[in-house]
């Protein structure tokens, strides 16, 4: 469950299964995912809109079907003419099944030519193994589009 690892273990190990799933909410509540879809009204009505909107990206990871660890990032920002002039929160939350695991996190973000960057770093301690780490996040634009992940 480290973010960055999710080839090499589902290689090592078929039963394994990593999903990954993101949406976003726009200020009047309305969500919807990367395909598109809008639950409550049309995109093209608030995608451009000014305002509040929040983002997460998570990935969750099972074996046999049965989920051991989940990382969310969210990050929830303000949009003005056409760009994202401030971010007002970024944060990961872990949810870790396995016992001796150790998670340790904390978020960077910045703004980029209106586009906005929330990456949760992680580190994962185990007993009698290596210290690993990993980066789970994305960079959003105005729309709430993803134009970068990070995903384990």
């Amino acid at each position: 469950g480290v973010s960055g690892s999710a080839k090499t273990i589902q290689n090592r190990y078929p039963e394994v299964e990593v999903e990954v799933e993101d949406a976003i909410v726009d200020d009047t509540g309305t969500s919807s995912d990367d395909s598109g879809l809008r639950a409550a009204h049309d995109i093209s009505a608030t995608s451009a809109k000014n305002g509040n909107k929040t983002r997460s990206l998570k990935t969750n990871w099972k074996i046999l079907g049965v989920s051991y660890a989940e990382i969310k990032t969210t990050m929830s920002f303000n949009v003005k003419d056409w760009r994202i002039k401030k971010i007002n929160s970024c944060y990961g939350t872990i949810v870790n099944y396995i016992p001796l695991r150790q998670t340790d996190k904390h978020n960077t973000s910045q703004i980029k030519s209106g586009n906005a960057t929330c990456i949760t770093n992680v580190t994962l301690a185990r007993p009698a193994q290596k210290t690993v780490s990993g980066k789970h996040g994305f960079t959003a634009n105005a729309d709430g589009k993803m134009t970068k992940k990070w995903v384990g």
